[in-house]
């Protein structure tokens, strides 16, 4: 008996161990890579899905189906088969405050073998649809209408077979529709894009592809997307383009003519970073001492030298020291009001330029001060004659 039960256990439990449970908190790859595309399935099976929860201007929660292909259909034509959810996106409902996106998973447990309230599928028991009967053509202005529908995969069978229909993003379940005949009027079925413009530049759109890789700087969180349609009765909505997670992410635009049918556009935002800005100085040092009242946002200094000094012991250092360079011009053979410029140019081409005017003591004074000597020598001189010969002549009329 103990040896049925533990091959019994032996048998369980790798199917419980690989059994997938819906969970949140993980990275953008991690739950892109955890997430299934469209799936036609045979028997049962786990589909998973991936969903960006965000803080919407509203203040409450909104998630955002991150597959671009997605949704089921049951191989046997069961078109509500019984489901089972395990969601790992519960908790992301009603009122928010966070301003950054999180990721969070469902599992759905499908079983095609089985109907919604548990009870055993059989194509037999499928509900007979009931066909319309079309009226005669009328000749008249109106015209005979003709209903498309937009379809992710049909099951097998006529044109009035069920139809399953998913929307690649903010999927909650698996919704089904019936084409029918009618006579109401033609509804313009055109969804074509003219142009897509992000941030003011146009972008390469080709209306034979749908997807485009779009680089993107680490920081930029929000971009203006705009998009012109060839029908003004087309509708227009994006998601993805506002409070973007700093990572690889993607931006859907779907073009929804008037009939309902749709165009999907995905840009797949890649993250890169972007080349640095600042050109700025940590410090300037000469000889040794920090120049004074330095600013890095200062970009004139004079600075008082000897007069024979004929060049700048400088020692300088850039804030971005990874991806700035610098270079000094006119340290050489410094006269008075020389001017000593520190050039620092950035990753991204910037320059900052710091100039320091060197100030020497003049050699004017030197001959002024002769001058002043050899002056106050002569007149001092000149008064001695002067009172000499004075002297004299007052000596001799005495006589």
């Amino acid at each position: 008996m103990r040896k049925n039960i533990l091959l019994l256990i032996i048998f369980i439990l790798p199917f419980v161990a690989n059994a997938y449970t819906g969970s949140s908190g993980m990275s953008y790859q991690e739950c892109k890579a955890f997430s299934d595309n469209f799936k036609n399935i045979s028997g049962s099976y786990e589909y998973k899905s991936c969903y960006r929860a965000a803080c919407s201007s509203n203040g409450n929660w909104t998630l955002a189906n991150m597959g671009t292909s997605v949704g089921y259909s049951c191989a046997n034509g069961n078109p509500e088969p019984r489901v089972e959810i395990s969601d790992g996106c519960s908790q992301f409902s009603g009122s928010c405050t966070l301003n950054s996106g999180v990721y969070c998973t469902t599992v759905r447990k499908i079983n095609c073998n089985q109907t919604k309230d548990g009870k055993t599928y059989s194509s037999s028991s499928t509900p007979t649809q009931t066909k319309t009967k079309t009226a005669a053509p009328i000749t008249s202005t109106k015209k005979t209408v003709k209903t498309t529908a937009k379809t992710s995969r049909k099951t097998s069978g006529s044109n009035t077979g069920t139809i399953i229909t998913v929307s690649p993003w903010y999927t909650t379940g698996i919704t089904t529709r019936t084409v029918a005949p009618t006579t109401e009027e033609v509804l313009s079925n055109n969804n074509n894009i003219k142009r897509i413009t992000i941030n003011d530049e146009e972008q390469n759109y080709n209306p034979n592809f749908g997807e485009y890789d779009l680089p993107l700087p680490y920081g930029e969180l929000n971009i203006n997307v705009w998009v012109e349609t060839e029908d003004d009765k087309a509708t227009v909505s994006i998601i993805g383009d506002k409070n973007m997670p700093d990572e690889d992410t993607d931006i859907l635009i779907t073009v929804k003519a008037q009939d309902g049918s749709e165009r999907n556009v995905i840009f797949h935002v890649k993250r890169y970073h972007g080349l640095s800005k600042d050109c700025t100085l940590k410090y300037i040092r000469v000889n040794n001492v920090d120049l004074k009242n330095y600013d890095k946002n200062n970009f004139r200094y004079t600075l008082k030298v000897n007069k024979n000094m004929n060049e700048l012991d400088l020692d300088v250092s850039p804030n971005d020291t990874l991806h700035s360079t610098y270079e000094i011009i006119g340290n050489s053979d410094l006269k008075n009001k020389s001017v000593v410029t520190i050039s620092v140019t950035a990753e991204n081409g910037d320059v900052c330029a710091y100039n320091i005017v060197v100030k020497k003591p003049s050699g004017i004074w030197i001959p002024i001060i002769i001058i002043i000597i050899v002056t106050g020598i002569l007149v001092a001189v000149g008064y001695y004659v002067y009172g000499y010969f004075k002297r004299s002549k007052d000596m001799y009329k005495y006589e």
